[in-house]
């Protein structure tokens, strides 16, 4: 019989969102441990080591939504029928009338008075001593889209100046039923684009590490061949001072830019600093290439007369947040780049502390320059954007959202109670990871994420979106559900923790048609049932790469059957490049560094291989794009290019809406981008292409691949750029 403690804590964590068990990837059930529950539970701030523990948080958790008259926040969609709020108030204030007002975002206001004791009490609950009601308080329909405030007011002011936390009023957003799709997608233009990391970019003008002018080239010349959007790895902040810290999705903030890929088209260096060797390198030398970019910032800093109407604009829209991110950064350089926040001086781990204040007066100099860095950065960006505009690309930049930052980083740091840092976020054990996944990221805390009207979130959205026109979200299943794994604890040891799944999708689609960018959510691994047809409801494009969309049968799903709202693709940064599949080369890594639980996984992955690559002939040869007949496998492996064009071809004539091509799969690059379960293991995010830039748009492997997917796709690809509007 379960003991008093556990029961408990099995209410705690349903109260909390944490899961009781899941299905993994094979269909079977996997219960969580009541000591995981316990764990994850402690993380977002209910402790429950004991009986009597949990039970307090219990009763906290369950009273918190009642402490106050209304929620912090609620999120409708336009045209609900019944649009409503909660409402909680004292028994014995059930006969007075209440008034309202919405102040409108873009000015204007709805107001009105109501009679709570004609509403119908939809749930009662004693609360320090008071017995309270939750009641729905209708709200006029026909409001504009945007974020709005209502506030509570009238006769019951008494009452509501006296409750608890003094919530008397809520942001109110109302957001479209379907995010932004541009006219030529809705009208059936089915589009293609290469997907490349920004870091691997060579030219003659960087100093070793792609960077925003390489982007800007390469946009113009794939522009030229008939593309209409360039998918980027995530381009979010990292950490200045320590140039070895370089997984883009373990970023320091996702609100901002990494300042690395700063274009500095005339480097005032010599070349025994190095620079020729960096540029001819096949691997990103971060650790040389960062501090060296930083000294020469410095001086142009010094030196710069930069527009200064403009910089002071920028500091000024960036904020307290822009302004903080300078600070922690120089904070990090005062007390050492390999001191993680968490072991600074005490006063120094809050930033709104006066000792922090004094800091920055101190060290406003360097706070400005890491604000001049993001400037930089940002005008860059924008002009990548821009030339993608003057090329005629439908969908543009393609810019990748991360799940999470990194745990001791600017953004947890400035947010410290939106996140769960005695937590991770990960992946159950999977096909393509047997042990599962630990990404060393904190999860924000759903109900912190709530309290906080979503605020967290929209700002990371606007952020992520100005400069782009699609937005990729990464693990975008974390919006209906994450996996947390406790501190200390293996990868197949965690659970599953409930997001706000309606609110952040309502969101997303607010922010994606103010910013006219569409959202491309990456849905790759355990998908719950119903999800993605619920992404398809709310206009997200789905992720369907080749290697994965299978019927039961086993057999390659036909490109007609693709669904229209999708994005497709051979594989992805985390996958093998076409010519490591073919011949094992990930494999072979994998066994290298123990990532097969045991030798009847490695082999069954090996008969599994062998498998699907017979099937991935059969399919290509189905739709004529291979020769008939048995192809061998040394055959395969002399053809790559052939083989590569062939598969995205096969993807071309698929309804998917967007296509991305890996240049390192016709340029029969063996070594993948990542490989996940590794760190410095393997040269992860180091990898360069292997031609520059204007090589690359000149290879006849990637003109040959433009042509045949102009013809797939229907797109007019020509020498000069598309010269069509983006809608």
């Amino acid at each position: 019989m379960p003991s008093l403690h556990s029961v408990t804590i099995n209410r705690l964590a349903r109260e909390a969102g944490v899961h009781s068990g899941f299905r993994d990837v094979r269909g079977k059930w996997r219960d969580v441990t009541t000591a995981t529950k316990r764990a994850l539970l402690q993380s977002m701030g209910f402790p429950a080591s004991s009986a009597e523990e949990a039970a307090a948080s219990l009763t906290a958790l369950q009273e918190r939504r009642w402490l106050g008259t209304l929620p912090s926040v609620t999120v409708m969609t336009e045209n609900e029928p019944s649009p409503c709020c909660d409402l909680f108030l004292a028994t014995a204030d059930l006969g007075r009338r209440l008034g309202w007002r919405i102040e409108l975002e873009e000015g204007g206001f709805r107001e009105g008075e109501i009679a709570p004791a004609g509403l119908t009490v939809e749930e009662r609950k004693q609360v320090a001593g008071v017995e309270k009601v939750r009641l729905r308080l209708p709200l006029p329909r026909g409001l504009p889209l945007g974020y709005h405030t209502l506030a509570l007011n009238g006769t019951l002011s008494d009452y509501l100046d006296d409750s608890v936390d003094g919530r008397s009023a809520m942001s109110l957003i109302m957001a479209p039923a379907h995010a932004h799709i541009p006219e030529k997608l809705k009208r059936g233009r089915k589009l293609w684009g290469l997907a490349v990391q920004l870091y691997g970019l060579r030219s003659q003008q960087n100093w070793g590490i792609g960077d925003f002018a390489d982007l800007q080239q390469l946009v113009s010349g794939a522009a030229a061949l008939g593309a209409d959007t360039i998918a980027l790895n995530p381009l979010h902040a990292l950490f200045p001072g320590s140039p070895s810290h370089i997984s883009p999705y373990g970023p320091s903030s996702r609100e901002f830019l990494n300042t690395g890929y700063i274009a500095l088209p005339h480097p005032q260096v010599r070349d025994e600093e190095g620079l020729t060797a960096l540029r001819s390198s096949s691997l990103v030398n971060f650790e040389a290439v960062l501090p060296l970019k930083l000294r020469a910032l410095e001086r142009r800093f010094d030196s710069d007369d930069p527009d200064a109407a403009d910089f002071r604009r920028f500091v000024t829209e960036g904020g307290s947040e822009l302004r903080d991110l300078g600070v922690f950064q120089a904070l990090s350089e005062h007390f050492g780049h390999d001191t993680p926040w968490r072991d600074w001086p005490a006063p120094y781990r809050n930033p709104a502390s006066p000792r922090v204040a004094e800091f920055a007066c101190d060290h406003r100099s360097r706070i400005d320059f890491f604000c001049y860095l993001q400037w930089l950065a940002n005008r860059q960006l924008e002009k990548a954007a821009t030339a993608c505009e003057a090329s005629g690309m439908v969908l543009g930049l393609c810019l990748d959202l991360a799940v999470g930052s990194d745990r001791w980083g600017a953004e947890t740091w400035r947010q410290q109670a939106l996140f769960a840092t005695g937590a991770s976020i990960g992946a159950p054990p999977d096909a393509f990871n047997l042990l599962g996944q630990d990404w060393g990221i904190p999860p924000m805390t759903p109900l912190q994420l709530r309290e906080k009207a979503y605020r967290p979130f929209i700002r990371m959205l606007r952020a992520n979106m100005r400069h782009a026109g699609a937005l990729r979200v990464d693990h975008v299943l974390g919006w209906q559900r994450l996996y947390w794994i406790p501190e200390g604890a293996s990868p197949d040891s965690g659970s599953y923790v409930s997001y706000p799944f309606d609110d952040m999708l309502a969101i997303a689609a607010l922010e994606s048609h103010r910013n006219r960018c569409a959202i491309i959510g990456e849905d790759l691994g355990t998908v719950p049932r119903g999800f993605r047809a619920r992404l398809r409801k709310a206009g997200i494009f789905s992720t369907r790469l080749l290697h994965f969309e299978r019927t039961r049968e086993g057999r390659h799903v036909a490109p007609k059957n693709y669904p229209r709202l999708a994005l497709a693709s051979l594989a992805s940064h985390d996958l093998p490049t076409l010519r490591g599949f073919i011949t094992g080369q990930d494999l072979r890594l994998r066994s290298r560094y123990r990532l097969f639980p045991s030798a009847e996984e490695r082999y069954q992955a090996i008969r599994d291989r062998v498998r699907d690559r017979r099937q991935l002939v059969k399919a290509l040869q189905r739709e004529d794009l291979l020769p008939s007949g048995h192809l061998p496998g040394s055959w395969l492996r002399r053809q790559v290019r052939e083989l590569a064009i062939a598969a995205y071809r096969y993807l071309g004539r698929s309804s998917a809406g967007v296509e991305l091509v890996y240049p390192e799969d016709p340029l029969e690059v063996l070594d993948q981008i990542n490989l996940p379960g590794t760190t410095d293991e393997h040269p992860n995010w180091r990898r360069k292409l292997p031609l520059e830039v204007a090589d690359l748009l000149a290879d006849p492997a990637i003109k040959e691949m433009a042509a045949h997917l102009n013809r797939e796709r229907g797109v007019s690809g020509t020498s000069t750029p598309h010269g069509e509007s983006n809608d």
